[in-house]
């Protein structure tokens, strides 16, 4: 995993010594970003002091957000919807700090953040990294030692301005990882290629969703499809997880707690499908799972 960009940095602040353009005093490599009067005119790569061939946002719809590129300079208010000398603003938005780095390139479709990345203090390290494709909603976190502390994918219709399922993984210091599951997350595998990180330190989704390295800690269901259930069953066989939550409780799951409560599950947080009421999961506890601790 390539968990890094390019460093970018308004050419204002690049300093031109013996043909060269420089940066903090070394041969710059990364993107020049060409302003005049807060507008962007040009983008560039530059490698070794040399400028080289135009640099293209690599965002979602790049052909319509290319057209519009400003910076800081020309917005009044950080708020949503955003305006721009009177208009919502459709484009790119970049965020330079006093000696030039730029901290984000931030996308923008009528007003409303819709995709960017922004980077570690003066580095090309990602922070956060929010991508569309034709078929996802992707967002990552990544710590300064390029640990993913966020990852967040979902398939998605955007003509409908809605998705299909979503796979959330948090993880904390102590290398513990919370994982939410909604409806048909499953369909995130037939968009591999679309995802552009599709391998992380504990996931992959190379033949599949696979976790690995990591201890999952809790655990979110939400509205899953009896075609999913299977694969949560396994999840919970392979790991040690302590909370669940499911939203969308039915007797299909029942089965699985058996598996949980054997692997150290120790509380239960439910909301009941209407076909289900609470007796029918309280009785099968008390029958199967006495120290579980149920929430409804």
């Amino acid at each position: 995993m390539i968990n890094k960009g390019h460093l970018l940095v308004i050419h204002n602040a690049l300093v031109e010594q013996n043909g060269l353009l420089h940066f903090d005093g070394t041969p710059f490599s990364g993107v020049a970003i060409f302003t005049e009067q807060g507008k962007v005119v040009k983008r560039h790569f530059v490698e070794k002091g040399v400028i080289g061939d135009v640099y293209l946002s690599p965002f979602y719809k790049s052909a319509i957000i290319n057209q519009h590129l400003i910076t800081d300079e020309l917005v009044a208010e950080h708020i949503e919807p955003l305006m721009v000398e009177e208009d919502v603003f459709t484009g790119t938005l970049y965020s330079p700090h006093n000696n030039g780095w730029v901290e984000s390139e931030n996308v923008y479709r009528e007003g409303i953040l819709r995709e960017g990345i922004s980077y570690h203090m003066n580095t090309p390290l990602y922070h956060e990294v929010a991508i569309d494709t034709d078929n996802t909603s992707q967002t990552y976190e990544f710590c300064e030692n390029g640990h993913t502390v966020y990852w967040d994918v979902a398939p998605f219709d955007h003509e409908l301005e809605q998705e299909t399922g979503r796979i959330t993984c948090q993880s904390d210091d102590n290398k513990n990882l919370t994982v939410t599951l909604s409806r048909s997350f499953l369909d995130i595998v037939t968009y591999q290629e679309q995802i552009v990180f599709p391998s992380v330190q504990y996931l992959s989704l190379d033949n599949g969703i696979k976790f690995f390295d990591i201890n999952i800690d809790t655990l979110y269901l939400t509205q899953i499809p009896d075609q999913c259930i299977e694969f949560v069953h396994e999840l919970l066989t392979n790991q040690h997880i302590k909370y669940v939550h499911i939203d969308g409780f039915c007797d299909a799951w029942l089965e699985t707690l058996k598996v949980a409560y054997a692997r150290g599950l120790k509380k239960l947080d439910v909301r009941f499908d209407c076909k289900m009421d609470s007796s029918t999961l309280l009785a099968f506890r008390d029958a199967y799972l006495p120290d579980l601790e149920v929430i409804q």
